[in-house]
């Protein structure tokens, strides 16, 4: 067993499996025997590691399908090198195509798919899934991967299933594009019903669809895919004046199920990252400003863009979305607007790169001059938006820039109210040691305090708690008893300064309001009567109240009178 533990050093990563692998596979291949004496000749020569029992596999294959031995190389190399995981009938259609063909050829595909598994032996797995009427397929384990695509295999009797890692790329992305642009997909759906048709007829449809513009990306990376090639393979995608409408096919099956077809392909091509396309259509004439995504297309069914929206985005909202700061380098070399608006939020680059915590896109667009001042519809800032998103990198960045840290929106809430309501602790760490108001009261009639306390973030309501005693101690003031008991919320301790009585019902505790930083003029909120009282002088008793149990309950004309005769 040495060979096989020098087998497991060089393959370290999998160790913890190394000896199950080895026996599953010895299994398998001697469940494939007919007749006691070949179970006993393959029992006396065992192979001794990992590396062994690849060779002699693939030498079965060699030996017993020789004119197979391209197929079984098609389908290692889909399976190691495809974006996304493969069904049984995609990878048996995706080995199907030759460099040369205009339409598919279903006389290539495999009768029955699962002939395809035989031919790899021990090699491959099926995982059946109860959404997917086709079993996926994956390497039987990566250390697979690692042999087929390692230099070792070559000085070995089974050189010839060397898999290149740079040449599978670009096979791959070349695959995918051509399918992409057979006849079959020379015009698009025109109904739902056709759309769903079409996609069961053709498997591979949908993963070549979603996986050719990672390959190409990888092609590029590794150079394996020059520009020329790709422009030139990439027509249907590049040329809106084609006969043939492959871009609109391809659409509808990348966002399948919708048939929606007004997004331009400069948005997809900054979105997928592919530099070179993206400089191509700006070179033919694309203006850099035009708008990516159409008005009134907000039913379409990518998520990519989450809170946003879909309308009126231009190439750097999509780019500063993305992450890809390289093309937003370019984009603003070639004259985008870094104060560009989206739709009806009015939202900048920047306000989008700064809520998606894409930093480095904000370091290049703070560089290049994008406003951090700069207002949505709503009233928010990119440094209101990156306390949305909880990058505390890019909040310093903001921070550091200039920005207002107690921006209001229309509804008066701040970036600290906002990290409140989306749980960013860092954030409000953050924002309590630079200063933040704690004093502001949003349109809901709530301080940041009271704010954390209806969220029920009882960690958040100790900090905000901390750092108004520390305020007040530092102004000379007194605000909150510190003797004052605890109460339980959401299973952990809060000062119980927070609980009050309601100065207009009063029916029993309610969380309290602090106004303008007063030691004894207070806002009370009740969440049985939704009303605000009326600012008051309460006596030194009422104020530090901390008692859970209900008052004698006053009806809210009595209420009222106690207050007027108290502000007389």
């Amino acid at each position: 067993m040495s060979t096989l533990y020098r087998s497991a050093e060089r393959n370290h990563a999998y160790l913890p499996a190394i000896r199950f692998l080895w026996a599953a596979i010895q299994l398998d291949q001697l469940s494939r025997l007919h007749s006691d004496r070949a179970i006993k000749n393959a029992l006396g020569n065992l192979p001794r590691g990992l590396d062994e029992t690849y060779i002699q596999i693939l030498h079965k294959i060699q030996e017993e399908n020789p004119d197979s031995i391209e197929s079984v190389k098609a389908m290692l190399r889909w399976l190691v090198g495809s974006a996304n995981p493969l069904t049984l009938d995609q990878l048996a259609e995706a080995i199907s195509i030759e460099p040369n063909d205009t339409y598919r050829d279903s006389d290539a595909i495999a009768t029955d798919p699962r002939d395809v598994l035989t031919l790899c032996r021990s090699l491959v797995r099926v995982d059946h899934h109860e959404r997917s009427r086709s079993p996926f397929v994956h390497l039987a384990h990566l250390s697979i991967q690692e042999y087929i695509t390692s230099p070792r295999i070559l000085g070995s009797p089974v050189a010839e299933f060397y898999l290149d890692p740079i040449d599978t790329v670009a096979r791959l992305a070349k695959t995918s594009i051509q399918y992409l642009q057979l006849l079959d997909f020379k015009l698009p759906c025109l109904s739902q019903a056709d759309l769903e048709t079409r996609i069961q007829a053709y498997p591979f449809l949908r993963s070549a669809a979603q996986q050719w513009h990672v390959q190409v990306r990888r092609a590029l990376d590794n150079g394996s895919l020059s520009i020329d090639e790709l422009i030139k393979s990439l027509r249907w995608f590049l040329s809106t004046d084609l006969v043939e409408q492959h871009y609109a096919s391809w659409r509808q099956a990348y966002q399948f199920p919708s048939t929606v077809q007004e997004i331009k392909a400069m948005y997809y091509a900054v979105l997928f990252g592919l530099e070179p396309l993206v400089e191509y259509l700006l070179e033919t004439g694309v203006d850099v400003n035009d708008s990516v995504l159409e008005t009134g297309i907000d039913s379409i069914h990518p998520v990519e863009h989450g809170p946003f929206g879909f309308n009126d985005w231009t190439a750097l909202h999509v780019a500063s979305f993305s992450g890809h700061a390289n093309l937003v380098r370019i984009l603003v070399a070639k004259g985008a607007l870094l104060e560009a608006r989206m739709g009806t939020r009015a939202l900048t680059p920047l306000h989008i790169a700064a809520e998606v915590a894409n930093k480095d896109v904000v370091e290049v667009l703070i560089s290049a001059g994008a406003s951090i001042h700069a207002t949505s519809h709503s009233g928010t800032t990119a440094f209101y938006r990156a306390a949305r998103g909880g990058s505390v990198k890019i909040l310093e960045l903001l921070y550091k820039a200039g920005s207002d840290i107690n921006v209001q929106t229309w509804d008066h809430w701040t970036p600290v109210f906002e990290a409140i309501e989306m749980g960013r602790e860092d954030v409000l760490d953050k924002l309590l040691s630079w200063g933040a108001g704690l004093q502001v009261v949003n349109d809901a009639e709530r301080t940041p305090l009271l704010t954390a306390v209806s969220f029920e973030r009882p960690r958040m309501v100790q900090k905000i708690a901390n750092k108004l005693r520390q305020i007040a101690r530092t102004e000379g003031r007194t605000p909150f008893t510190d003797e004052a008991e605890s109460h339980t919320l959401k299973g952990q301790s809060v000062p119980s300064f927070i609980i009050r009585i309601c100065c207009q019902c009063r029916t029993g505790h309610v969380y309290a309001i602090q106004a303008e930083a007063c030691v004894v003029c207070h806002h009370y909120f009740c969440g049985g009567c939704k009303s605000v009282g009326r600012c008051i002088a309460l006596r030194n008793e009422d104020l530090q109240t901390t008692s859970a149990k209900p008052l004698p309950k006053k009806s809210v004309t009595e209420a009222r009178a106690a207050l007027d005769d108290q502000e007389k």
